[in-house]
C-alpha cells in the first residue's frame, strides 16, 4: 500500500503564523488572523491566457495597478483581482497582486521580470478575489491601487481608521 504524499508546506502560510506567533499589537494580530482564515495557495503558471491585455499597460514594481487594470479594462465576467503574498526566489514572502480568469491565475507583472529573476520554485496565496464592482467599489473608497486587504478587514470588522 502507497501512503499518501505529505502536503507542500506554505512558506507564505508558515511566514503568516509566524507574524501571528510573535505580535502583541491586536489590532495587527487581528488582521494576520483574519488572512490565515482566508488565505489559498493558488497556482500561477509563467504564461497568461491568450487574451489581449493591450490596455492594460503593465510596468515593474507596480503589480497593484497591473492587476487593477486587467480587471477594470477588460470587465469580462469570469476576471478577478486577486491579492496576497508572492514568495519566489529566496522564498521571503511579499505582498502582491494578480488575476484569475476562466478559473485560471496569471501575473502579468511577472512576465515583466528579467528571466534570471523569476525562479519556478514560486508560491502564491491569495487572501481576496475581487470581481470588477467589489474591485471599484474598494478603489473608490480608498482613492488609490492596493493592497485592499487591510482595508476590507478593518471595513468588516468595523474598525474605524
Amino acid at each position: 500500500m502507497i501512503a499518501n504524499p505529505k502536503p507542500r508546506r506554505s512558506l507564505i502560510i508558515e511566514h503568516i503564523q509566524m507574524i501571528v506567533s510573535h505580535l502583541t499589537n491586536y489590532e495587527g494580530r487581528d488582521y494576520h488572523e483574519w488572512a490565515l482564515e482566508r488565505i489559498k495557495v493558488t497556482p500561477v503558471p509563467l504564461t497568461i491566457p491568450a487574451r489581449k491585455f493591450d490596455k492594460c499597460k503593465p510596468k515593474l514594481h507596480q503589480c497593484w495597478k497591473n492587476a487593477s487594470n486587467i480587471v477594470i479594462h477588460n470587465p469580462i465576467k469570469d476576471i478577478k483581482y486577486c491579492e496576497g503574498y508572492y514568495a519566489g526566489i529566496g522564498g521571503i514572502p511579499v505582498e502582491h497582486a494578480w488575476n484569475k480568469i476562466d478559473g485560471r491565475y496569471f501575473d502579468i507583472t511577472r512576465t515583466l521580470w528579467r528571466s534570471d529573476a523569476i525562479s519556478t520554485n514560486t508560491e502564491y496565496a491569495a487572501i481576496i478575489e475581487l470581481d470588477v464592482v467589489e474591485l471599484i467599489k474598494v478603489m473608490q473608497l480608498t482613492k488609490h491601487y492596493g493592497p485592499y486587504s487591510p482595508y476590507i478587514f478593518l471595513h468588516q470588522n468595523k474598525i474605524k481608521i
